[in-house]
C-alpha cells in the first residue's frame, strides 16, 4: 500500500520512509502543505496519509478540511503528526478531519499500531466501494430484468385483451336478435344472462387494455387551457344521456366559472367519467352527487361528493388498486374495480394526486384529485416523468 508522508523536516520524512519502507509500504514524500494536496488529489494518491501539523502554505488542519470536503470515499485516512499534545488541540485536529492523531516524539510500536488500524481501515472501505459497485451493478440487472417483464406482461396483456375481444364481437351482435325474436321464456332467461356476461367481460377486456395503454411509456398528456365548469358539464351529459345510469340521482355541477386548468380534456373526462360512475353505482336512485372545484396556488382541486354507501377507513387508499372491491355486496355491479385506477393513473399522468374521505358505511364518499391551473407558471406542469 501507498503512504504518503507530508512533513517539512527533512530529517522527520526520512525517518518515516526507512521506517515504512520496513513495513512494506511504498512511501510518497511532499515538503509542504501544497505538494501533499497535490500528491493526494493527483493521478494515483495515497490511500493513507501521515501529515504534520505545521508546514509552509497549508497547514495539517487545514489539508485535512480541504481533503475531507473534496469527496464522500472517505480517503485518504489521514494520521496528523504534532507536537501539540493538550485535549483541546486533539480535538481541533479530528474536528478538522483527521482520522487519527500521533503526538512528537511518537513510539514506533504505537506508530505501527495506529498505522496499522488505518491500513485495515482503507482496505475496508476499498472493499465496501466494491461491494457497493457491485450492488448497483446488479441493482441496473434486476431494474433491466423488471423492465423487460413489464413490457412483456404490457404486450401480453395487450394481445390478450384483443385476442378476446375479438370473438366477443359477433356475441355481443348476435345474442341481442337472437333474444328479440325468441319467445320461449326460459330461452330468454338464459339468453338474458349469456348477453349479460358477455357484456361484463368485455367491459372488464376494455377496461383492463385502457389501464395498459395508460402505462405505456410515452403517453404524455397533450394539456391545453380548458375551463373546468364546462369540462364537468360535458361528462354529466353522458352521465344524464339516455345510455347513462343517473337514474333519478341529482348530478350537480357547483364549479365556479373562472377555474380554467391546463389538461388533457378526452383523458381528464375519462378519469370524471369513471369517478362520476362509481359514486353512480354506490349511491341510492333518489341520492346526490355534487362537483366542487377550489384553487389553491399552481393547482385546482377538483372534489366530487356523494351521500351514498361511504367506506371504512381502512379501504380508502385500496380503493384505487386494481380490481379491488370493498366487499361482496359490491361485487352485485358487474365491474371489473378498475375504474378508480384508471382515474388516479390519468391524474398522475397530469402531475396531480387523487385521494378518497369517508366518514364511515352509509356516510357517503369524496373523491378528490388535483389539476394544474392553466397559467405561464405551469405549462410543464402536465408533462411528468415515468
Amino acid at each position: 500500500m501507498k503512504i504518503l508522508i507530508a512533513d517539512d523536516d527533512l530529517t522527520t520524512r526520512l525517518m518515516l520512509r526507512g521506517v515504512f519502507k520496513h513495513w512494506g509500504f511504498t512511501v510518497d514524500e511532499a515538503s509542504d502543505g501544497h505538494a501533499a494536496w497535490e500528491q493526494l488529489t493527483g493521478v494515483d494518491p495515497a490511500p493513507l496519509a501521515v501529515l504534520d501539523w505545521i508546514m509552509p502554505g497549508l497547514n495539517g488542519p487545514d489539508l485535512c478540511r480541504q481533503l475531507k470536503q473534496r469527496d464522500g470515499t472517505g480517503l485518504p485516512y489521514i494520521i496528523l503528526l504534532t507536537a501539540k499534545g493538550e485535549r483541546q488541540d486533539i480535538v481541533a485536529g479530528l474536528d478538522a478531519g483527521a482520522d487519527d492523531f500521533i503526538v512528537k516524539p511518537y513510539d514506533p510500536q504505537e506508530l505501527r499500531a495506529r498505522v496499522g488500524v488505518g491500513q485495515r481501515m482503507v482496505n475496508l472501505r476499498s472493499e465496501l466501494i466494491a461491494l457497493n459497485q457491485d450492488l448497483e451493478r446488479r441493482v441496473c440487472e434486476r431494474t433491466a430484468q423488471v423492465e423487460r417483464l413489464l413490457k412483456y406482461q404490457q404486450e401480453l396483456t395487450l394481445r390478450l385483451g384483443h385476442d378476446f375481444k375479438t370473438p366477443l364481437t359477433p356475441m355481443l351482435s348476435l345474442l341481442p336478435l337472437v333474444l328479440r325474436v325468441e319467445q320461449d321464456p326460459v330461452r330468454r332467461e338464459m339468453l338474458e344472462l349469456a348477453l349479460d356476461g358477455a357484456r361484463s367481460i368485455h367491459a372488464g377486456i376494455t377496461r383492463v387494455l385502457e389501464l395498459c395503454r395508460l402505462q405505456l411509456p410515452g403517453q404524455t398528456p397533450n394539456c391545453q387551457p380548458k375551463n373546468l365548469r364546462e369540462l364537468v358539464d360535458d361528462t354529466l351529459s353522458l352521465c344524464v344521456s339516455p345510455l347513462g345510469r343517473s337514474g333519478d340521482r341529482t348530478l350537480s355541477n357547483e364549479v365556479p366559472d373562472e377555474l380554467v386548468v391546463s389538461v388533457d380534456s378526452a383523458q381528464i373526462q375519462q378519469a370524471l367519467g369513471h369517478v362520476l360512475g362509481n359514486a353512480l353505482k354506490f349511491t341510492q336512485p333518489d341520492g346526490r352527487i355534487t362537483i366542487r372545484g377550489n384553487r389553491q396556488n399552481s393547482s385546482v382541486t377538483v372534489v366530487v361528493t356523494d351521500d351514498g354507501l361511504g367506506l371504512e377507513a381502512q379501504h380508502l387508499e385500496r380503493i384505487f388498486e386494481p380490481f379491488y372491491k370493498t366487499d361482496p355486496s359490491r361485487h352485485l355491479h358487474g365491474e371489473p374495480g378498475l375504474g378508480l385506477a384508471i382515474a388516479r393513473t390519468i391524474i398522475e399522468r397530469h402531475g396531480g394526486r387523487m385521494w378518497a374521505e369517508s366518514a364511515g358505511l352509509h356516510q357517503g364518499t369524496t373523491l378528490n384529485f388535483t389539476l394544474p391551473a392553466a397559467g405561464e407558471e405551469n405549462e410543464t406542469a402536465c408533462s411528468p416523468e415515468f
